[in-house]
């Protein structure tokens, strides 16, 4: 399947990242976690949740479980929207990783009472085969905010000390890496949507893969400067 630099897909996303306005470094040296301060106008916000509430359907789970993640899901990429399109391509530009090493952008809603229990994105070795033997596992996770939610439904990340919590703030991103620097799922991090307590949720979720097609960063200057640790892909 070829190799990945996973040196390189561990400091070429954060060194674009630390170049983003408003930026804010939240992890610690177990996870690179990211916030970024105003990434979405409140504009762009309450134009894309509107186009989200168009077509929406129950959000799904690689291994099926009863009332752990209660949201509803928006294929945004099938909208075919001129500001997602923009948006799409602002968040791959941000993170230094093309959208073909992507999955489609999607949207989130939560209603009052709502949540997403504990998980992480990376796919585990029985959900590998099922979604990841094409284009690899999950590496980034891009999270933006599209409305305020007033009380509950904060992101939690659980397997930190102190817990990082993060409540829904309108244009607010936030960024993480599931992998380590050798490519391993890292379980730090864990997280939740805590349920709604008042007013509801949206978010945009935007996952980023191992492999995909054409030189994996946007960036090759930065990338080269990279010392290089190579490890053979699953």
């Amino acid at each position: 399947m070829g190799e990945i630099d996973y040196t390189a897909l561990f400091k070429v996303p954060a060194g674009h990242l630390a170049r983003a306005p408003g930026v804010q470094f939240w992890g610690d040296h177990t996870l690179q976690l990211y916030l970024l301060d105003r990434f979405l106008s409140v504009e762009e916000c309450d134009a894309v949740a509107e186009i989200a509430r168009r077509k929406l359907r129950p959000s799904t789970l690689t291994v099926p479980a009863e009332n752990f993640r209660t949201s509803k899901t928006c294929d945004l990429a099938t909208m075919l929207d001129s500001l997602v399109v923009t948006i799409d391509a602002r968040i791959s530009t941000t993170i230094g990783i093309p959208l073909l090493y992507s999955e489609p952008i999607q949207a989130q809603l939560y209603d009052k009472g709502d949540e997403f229990k504990p998980h992480t994105d990376f796919f585990k070795p029985n959900e590998y085969e099922a979604n990841a033997v094409e284009k690899g596992n999950r590496t980034w996770t891009f999270m933006v905010y599209l409305t305020d939610t007033p009380r509950g439904g904060a992101t939690q990340f659980l397997q930190v000390k102190p817990h990082r919590a993060f409540q829904p703030t309108k244009g607010t991103a936030l960024v993480w890496n599931n992998l380590d620097d050798e490519g391993r799922p890292n379980p730090r991090t864990l997280h939740r949507g805590a349920p709604v307590e008042e007013g509801e949720k949206v978010i945009i979720t935007k996952w980023f893969r191992e492999r995909g097609a054409g030189p994996p960063f946007l960036d090759a200057a930065l990338a080269a400067a990279v010392p290089s640790r190579r490890f053979r892909a699953p």
